[in-house]
């Protein structure tokens, strides 16, 4: 028999029982339990503290932003009747708590807290609340509070703590929040959750919430420092919150940590406000290049500041310089991609080597190659600290977030390191980083492969012909650094801060961090490599696959990490395999390329295993969406498990992932552009030869938007021949949601065609009646006895969003707005259980979010 658990989210019944506590307890039980409005229910709460703090579940106000306020209804129906806002100060998510701050209204009616250590089987108790909330409202109304009375029938506890107070009250929706009290009137318990047609309810023990108050709340307003005054000073402002001692001399400091070193701010300030300022970022002083200049005796390499330098009569700034070759004809590289060639101005460049400055002519220079230094990209992090009698009694932690530049902040110069002074705790978001609708940018020469890194931010090329590897900043819209590459048929692979390169002539392993372009760690490969794959969003694993094996690495040690291989290997033997990784790095796609009939494998690197080898019909390459979903071979999409999705609608449709889990893209060519021109024809790029690009929705593959005018793509004669050419369809095009941004490669590979596309805006001038989820849960595994919680996001033109459980484990809850609550219940037996959950709008329309937890 299933025994189904609902949160109490909007929980009490009417059932009669004896009558145990004194007249004044119960009133100011009543008088301090709130009715709780939030949109779309309501729920219950209560007041422990006269200046206004409530408590209620956290999956009740879970959905709320933090600046919303919720409305508290006090004595409803009563002649003392009142209506306060109130704001969500603290969130405990994992133990379903929530503390809400009444704006306005004080002295309130509280609660004292009690104590769960006395508590014992059979010991009578009584809850407040709501049951029903709204829905028993009369003559436009609120409903009165109601009272019941029971008995704690269990005292459920994990590893010897206690866990949750069972208790026979009668209980329905609309009581979660609401306070349960001994006899004496104090907490002693929190509605939760129940077995609806039992007298089995359960509640939060009070130790949980004194947990919760035991330190004081220490909130920080850090706005996002403006980039063209990041420098400078700002007010800072600190509120500490207490919630029992009521002390008053507290002490505040802010201690902040990044290139500049360690400094420590003291914010002054009493009755719980403290204020100071100061600045948070320290300049990094005057610009200067790493600069290595050879001449025919030898090589110098140092520090050089910028400054004017002359070729071919031109005088330009030392900063846009790549390289620069000398001998009888001399010649140029600009960072834009331009080449200069004629005589170099005779000067004298001052080179700081090792603290000293030498003097090296440009006479009989050989070669120049100069960069940005790149300053320390580590992060200014912050560490909040309030302090009691010397003690500390309550941190808060996070980085400095400086807004994105403005459009015009491309042309401030060169090495101003954008990178390491926009830094946050997520990716960075921006508008796109230049004028206008597009940006054409020339490349020194073709490339040869390109690969996502940095999650979308970042473009890293491989240039054979120059033996480089060109790293693409899109919020910069420009290269940014030029790393040699010691073999052209070197294998790269890019995650979210590290770029490793695979050297199998030399034999060696190289990692390299793509914020200070460092070479960190080199190690020997003495095996066979035929591809490596990394998630792009993802601090590792490494996929190497050597002969038939796939072969696990980690990123911080390049070592093997073991992989069970439960599956028989590949054949025919000797297949060079081909890989692919989720740009979460969670899971990986191998497949051997040959014509017919396709051997794939999955594998999932939280288990380290093999999961499935299956065939397909479908042709290579095989390319996982972000999240591992979906698969997109040459044409058309495939499910997770290399089942054909929609082969109709997506028949000749060429899709690719995006570097956002979210979405997902696709090419569609004319018919004419598919049969390529007659043998000898003149080749045109007339628009009717131009491919169409489609942005999908993961989340039930709805379209969203098109865009037409890639004139740069035109003159590809069968794009199914060779899937673009040597460089596929997914290393051309690149769309990067959060700096609104489309890159593609031409046709030659020697140019970048930077687009705007803000994706919101195409969507609502479109009028496509669009509907798709834009979240996913944070975490796919739980322990037994702890709480899951996930809080969907949906996208939705026509609203009305309503998610229901369509399958899911026992005592799962769903709320209407998309809050999945679960706790695991200690014993469980199942290793996974499966989630699916039904998303429905105003439209009619309904998707389903489908995913696995893994009960530890």
């Amino acid at each position: 028999m299933k025994i189904h658990l609902k949160l109490l989210a909007c929980l009490l019944c009417c059932g009669h029982a004896a009558w145990s506590q004194n007249a004044d307890a119960t009133t100011r039980g009543k008088q301090a339990t709130a009715l709780v409005l939030v949109p779309g229910g309501s729920a219950s709460a209560f007041c422990i503290a006269a200046d206004g703090f409530f408590v209620t579940n956290d999956h009740v106000v879970g959905g709320i932003a933090a600046k919303d306020q919720v409305k508290l209804v006090l004595s409803p129906g009563e002649t003392g009747e009142k209506i306060v806002s109130a704001t969500v100060v603290r969130h405990d998510r994992i133990n379903d708590l929530a503390l809400l701050k009444a704006s306005t209204g004080a002295p309130f009616a509280y609660l004292e807290i009690g104590s769960a250590a006395t508590l014992k089987e059979t010991q009578a108790v009584t809850a407040y609340g709501y049951p029903f909330g709204v829905l028993l409202a009369e003559n436009g109304q609120y409903p009165s509070v109601s009272v019941t009375t029971g008995h704690i029938t269990s005292l459920r506890k994990v590893r010897g703590e206690l866990n949750l107070v069972q208790v026979d009250n009668s209980l329905n929706p609309g009581n979660s929040g609401g306070p349960v009290t001994d006899e004496k009137g104090k907490v002693v318990g929190i509605v939760e959750a129940g077995v609806f047609g039992a007298a089995l309810n359960f509640a939060i023990p009070v130790s949980t919430l004194a947990a919760m108050l035991a330190k004081p709340d220490l909130a920080f307003d850090l706005e996002p420092l403006p980039y063209s005054t990041r420098y400078a000073p700002v007010n800072l402002t600190a509120r500490v919150t207490d919630f029992g001692t009521k002390a008053t001399n507290y002490a505040v400091d802010l201690e902040l940590s990044g290139p500049a070193g360690t400094r420590q701010i003291e914010l002054k300030g009493t009755h719980g406000l403290f204020t100071a300022s100061a600045s948070l970022l320290v300049s990094p002083g005057p610009e200067e290049y790493e600069v290595t200049v050879w001449y025919a005796t030898g090589s110098l390499s140092g520090l050089i500041a910028n400054r004017d330098f002359i070729v071919g009569g031109r005088t330009i700034p030392l900063g846009e310089l790549v390289e620069v070759e000398g001998g009888n004809a001399p010649t140029a590289t600009l960072r834009s991609g331009e080449r200069l060639s004629g005589s170099i101005g005779r000067t004298t460049l001052q080179i700081e080597v090792g603290g000293a400055s030498i003097p090296a002519d440009t006479d009989g220079l050989r070669r120049l190659e100069l960069s940005p230094q790149e300053p320390d990209s580590r992060p200014t992090t912050y560490v909040l600290t309030a302090r009691l009698a010397g003690q500390e009694v309550a941190t808060l932690s996070g980085m400095v977030v400086v807004s994105a530049p403005p459009e015009s902040g491309q042309t401030a110069g060169h090495g101003t390191g954008v990178a390491e002074q926009i830094v946050g705790s997520g990716p960075i978001v921006g508008e796109p980083p230049f004028l206008g609708e597009t940006l054409t940018l020339g490349l020194p020469a073709p490339v040869d492969e390109v690969l996502e890194a940095g999650g979308g931010r970042y473009l890293v090329m491989r240039i054979k012909q120059l033996m480089r590897i060109a790293v693409f900043d899109v919020a910069q819209g420009k290269v940014t650094k030029y790393l040699p590459l010691a073999e052209g048929d070197a294998l790269i692979a890019g995650g979210m801060q590290k770029l490793v390169i695979l050297l199998p002539g030399e034999h060696l392993i190289q990692r390299w961090n793509l914020q200070t372009f460092e070479l960190e760690m080199s190690v020997p490969f003495t095996s066979t490599a035929s591809s490596v794959a990394m998630g792009s969003a993802s601090s590792g694993p490494l996929l190497i696959v050597s002969g038939r094996d796939p072969i696990s690495y980690s990123l911080h040690s390049l070592r093997p990490i073991p992989l069970a291989i439960s599956e028989a290997h590949f054949s025919p033997p000797g297949a060079e395999l081909k890989a692919e990784a989720t740009a979460d790095g969670l899971s990986f796609v191998s497949w051997n390329p040959n014509p017919g009939e396709t051997e794939v494998q999955r594998f999932d690197t939280r288990g380290n295993s093999i999961a499935k080898v299956s065939r397909s019909s479908q042709e290579a390459p095989f390319n996982p969406s972000p999240d591992g979903s979906l698969v997109f071979p040459r044409q058309g999409v495939l499910s997770a498990i290399l089942e054909p999705i929609d082969p109709e609608r997506f028949k000749g449709v060429i899709c690719f992932p995006t570097a956002s889990r979210t979405y997902f893209m696709g090419l569609v060519f004319p018919a004419s552009a598919q049969r390529g021109p007659p043998r000898g024809a003149a080749v045109r790029t007339s628009p009717a030869s131009q491919p169409q690009l489609r942005i999908y929705a993961i989340s039930g593959r709805t379209l969203l938007a098109t865009r037409d005018g890639f004139a740069e793509l035109a003159t590809i004669g069968d794009p199914f021949a060779r899937n673009g050419g040597s460089v596929g369809f997914k290393q051309r095009f690149h769309f990067i949601p959060q700096f609104k941004t489309l890159v593609s490669l031409s046709q030659e590979g020697d140019s970048l065609v930077m687009r705007r596309f803000d994706l919101q805006a195409e969507m609502e001038t479109s009028g496509i009646d669009y509907l798709y989820l834009s979240s996913a849960p944070v975490r796919q595994s739980v322990a037994m006895g702890a709480r899951f919680a996930y809080d969907l996001a949906v996208e939705s033109r026509r609203g009305g969003v309503k998610v229901t459980l369509a399958d899911g484990p026992p005592g799962m809850t769903v709320s209407p707005v998309g809050q999945v609550r679960w706790r695991v219940p200690v014993g469980y037996s199942e290793k996974q259980v499966s989630v699916v959950l039904s998303i429905k709008d105003a439209s009619g329309q309904e998707i389903f979010d489908t995913f696995t937890l893994t009960i530890e």
